[in-house]
């Protein structure tokens, strides 16, 4: 009797030990790493697992540009960083009125103006100062100058120019103005002002005044143009075109093409005039710069007179056309 309660008590603590020791299993082995058999298993319970989804941070007020730096008890102790952006930076001081221990003494009669922007300049150019040979004839000294003494806007403007032939009897005329200048624009001075010409063939002479408008204009580094509108004392119009052109060669060897014409609304048999185109002079030269200020040059020139103008040389027994072969010097200063 006694053993058969003995085998019952054995088999209820076998039932007991056989149902809690599965549940011992797993629960050991929660607690360690799955083995990599175990991963199709784990993923299919994950999958079923339900996704939260993620909350979206709220975006940042730009007015509030500030910088909190999180406060760790532990580590941070004591180095909470605030920095607000928008604070307004301190007002620069403002120096102050108190004159100095050492005052300077007072500027003298001769101290500089602060900016020279108002200054009067002066320059001579001799254009041209030459001889020229003709082969059929007819040599002759001929010049070409201008010259400004102003400042910026306002000049005063001189011009000679004029031509002393060789022959059996003297001839020879000069030209000589006085203009006031004001720029217009860049490079470009309008004149106004008086003309005064001279000539003489043997012992006929004659002279005139004549009122002048016109331009003289630069293209830098292209060419200079200078038209001329001249009423005389009689009321005679004329018109004077001239333009040059610079070419380098070299830093100081240059090429001057140079271009003139002269048109007559009225003839004025004195002066040699006719009506309507008088002549055409253009001629190529080289000079050569010993310095910026004088220049010895040689060239080539040609003249043409037209229409009346040709005729009235005709009778004063001179030629229409000349070639010329022309060496001179150019200088400024």
């Amino acid at each position: 009797m006694i053993l058969k309660n003995d085998l019952v008590r054995l088999f209820g603590l076998a039932v007991v030990f056989f149902a809690l020791f599965p549940t011992t299993t797993v629960l050991a082995q929660d607690e360690h790493p799955r083995h990599p058999k175990e991963g199709k298993s784990t993923e299919k319970q994950e999958d079923e697992k339900t996704v939260m989804p993620t909350p979206t941070p709220a975006p940042e007020k730009k007015d509030e540009l500030k910088m909190d730096m999180p406060a760790d008890k532990s580590s941070h102790d004591g180095h909470k960083m605030d920095m607000p952006m928008d604070e307004k930076p301190s007002p620069t001081p403002t120096p102050s009125n108190t004159p100095s221990p050492f005052p300077l003494p007072p500027p003298g009669d001769d101290f500089p103006e602060p900016i020279h922007d108002n200054m009067n300049y002066g320059k001579v150019l001799i254009e041209l100062f030459e001889y020229r040979t003709a082969p059929n004839g007819g040599n002759s000294l001929t010049w070409d100058s201008t010259g400004w003494y102003g400042g910026d806007y306002n000049r005063f403007w001189f011009r000679s120019e004029g031509e002393i032939e060789q022959s059996q009897k003297a001839r020879g005329d000069v030209e000589l103005q006085a203009l006031y200048g004001r720029l217009i624009r860049p490079f470009y001075d309008l004149q106004l002002g008086l003309r005064f010409d001279h000539k003489w063939n043997g012992g006929e002479r004659a002279s005139r005044f004549q009122a002048v408008i016109g331009i003289d204009g630069i293209v830098p580094y292209e060419y200079e143009v200078e038209p001329l509108l001249f009423v005389s004392q009689d009321g005679d119009v004329s018109f004077r075109f001239t333009g040059t052109k610079d070419v380098l060669i070299n830093q100081r060897t240059i090429f001057e093409g140079r271009f003139e014409t002269n048109i007559a609304a009225q003839s004025v048999k004195k002066f040699g005039i006719g009506s309507g185109l008088n002549d055409i002079e253009f001629g190529f030269r080289v000079r050569r710069e010993i310095r910026r200020e004088f220049a010895p040059y040689v060239g080539v020139s040609y003249k043409r007179q037209f229409g009346k103008t040709a005729d009235l040389a005709r009778l004063d027994g001179e030629r229409v056309d000349r070639f010329s072969i022309v060496a001179g010097i150019r200088m400024w200063f």
